[in-house]
């Protein structure tokens, strides 16, 4: 599970709502409704590292959510509407925010993606790039997908890595292509280079190596 495979307890941070009712960010001194100041409550201290921690993926997977699911008429109009929804989503994501308050604290956050995000981060020590390289060579597990070392730059729920619309042979698609799947995509290149050899195109066989370079997991 999340837990066994990562090594450790998951580490949801999440920052806490800065105002002077917050006893974690509270000034000094606060002004009253005339105008005059008063001196806060003894224990009263600026703390600017605080967040609301949380420790099990149930904080994460466990909150409510409005989720949609489209059927496309084909695979082609699935990929299409793929590359569409990553750019839309964000703005649809503020737009629903509905999640400000976490452990009964309020948070300087209101959407719950990035809480899931860390809720579900099954990486190892090594695939989240802290440790050193000795500390990485010694930490190589041949279970693991990667041996568990291999750097893996997000969890396993998070922003998309690439675009995948079929370009069909079109040059001038592909170049495009080429420039906004920039970011870092680690893939599994066996599982690349079957699919490869068994026709499917470049850019839905990259997105599909990109899948098979984590194990599969159960909560």
């Amino acid at each position: 599970n999340i837990r066994s495979r990562r090594g450790q307890k998951v580490d949801i941070q999440v920052p806490l709502f800065k105002d002077i009712n917050t006893p974690e960010f509270a000034n000094q001194t606060a002004q009253k409704e005339d105008g005059s100041k008063v001196s806060l409550p003894e224990g009263y201290k600026l703390e600017p590292d605080t967040n609301i921690h949380m420790d099990a993926m149930g904080f994460g997977m466990g909150m409510c959510c409005l989720q949609v699911t489209f059927q496309a008429r084909d695979v082609d109009e699935s990929r299409y509407m793929y590359d569409q929804l990553a750019v839309l989503a964000p703005i649809m994501l503020a737009m629903t925010a509905a999640t400000p308050i976490f452990k009964g604290r309020l948070a300087d956050i209101d959407v719950r993606w990035t809480v899931i995000a860390q809720s579900v981060d099954d990486r190892t020590p090594a695939e989240r790039g802290i440790l050193s390289p000795e500390e990485t060579a010694a930490a190589a597990d041949p279970r693991l997908a990667g041996q568990g070392i291999k750097p893996i730059p997000k969890s396993r729920y998070d922003s998309i890595s690439t675009y995948i619309y079929h370009c069909k042979g079109d040059s001038a698609c592909q170049r495009t292509f080429e420039v906004y799947n920039d970011i870092p995509c680690p893939i599994d290149p066996a599982v690349k280079a079957r699919l490869r050899a068994a026709g499917v195109d470049e850019n839905l066989a990259h997105h599909v190596a990109h899948l098979f370079c984590r194990d599969p997991i159960s909560a």
